[in-house]
């Protein structure tokens, strides 16, 4: 399998380059220990110059990874010396087929949510600095229990609504646990996320309607 890997992805950053007029950095060392070894790590700029992709570039990009069968994650450093470089993660889809999936939010959320759905995130409502949001709804497919971070339960839900307290860009320390019922939603897709055993990575073309999203914590 690795070796299919290594081989393949090459390939297909040689169409990518063409075919969306950037260029790519392969780092063969630069993937954090805990990925699995089939993920590689690259740097995408555009062809010219040093800037980053734009949104809508990289939106295509990453669709088009994916009709190849290929998961693309965008990242952003956040400490020195790389503060602000990005870095993409791609590595094989892993897709799934959960009955219910579990999302945190803040609670001042709900409301909104309840009335028009829950909705992808866009760059200037993500809850973090995350890059992956954008275009993307995260879940768990565990729900957990309270006081999975002190416990280091990686993963959950309950985890991830008491680490998102204190680490989000709202300085909002009230969240919830939403419960989506993804199989009476029908038409999302859905990916194993690359960076949590238990993580969910929803597409939704439109908001999920708030009937089928119910608080349970």
């Amino acid at each position: 399998m690795a070796s299919a890997i290594a081989n393949s992805i090459p390939d297909l950053i040689r169409i990518a380059e063409s075919q969306f007029r950037m260029r790519a950095t392969s780092f063969d060392h630069f993937r954090p220990h805990f990925l699995h070894d089939d993920v590689t790590v690259h740097a995408f700029r555009r062809s010219g110059n040093d800037d980053h992709l734009d949104d809508h570039t990289y939106d295509g990009l990453r669709d088009w990874f994916e009709n190849q069968g290929w998961i693309v994650s965008r990242q952003r450093f956040r400490k020195p010396p790389f503060d602000g470089v990005e870095h993409i993660y791609i590595a094989p889809i892993e897709t799934l087929h959960p009955s219910v999936a579990f999302h945190a939010t803040r609670t001042v959320s709900i409301k909104s949510i309840e009335n028009n759905g829950l909705c992808p995130g866009l760059r200037e409502r993500c809850n973090t600095e995350r890059l992956d949001s954008i275009g993307n709804i995260y879940a768990a497919s565990k729900l957990g229990s309270p006081g999975d971070e002190s416990r280091n339960n990686f993963g959950t839900a309950h985890w991830w609504r008491e680490h998102l307290a204190h680490e989000n860009r709202f300085d909002d320390p009230v969240w919830s646990i939403l419960q989506i019922d993804v199989a009476a939603v029908g038409g999302l897709t859905c990916f194993r996320d690359i960076w949590s055993r238990t993580g969910i990575v929803i597409r939704a073309n439109v908001p999920i309607d708030g009937r089928f999203v119910k608080t349970v914590a």
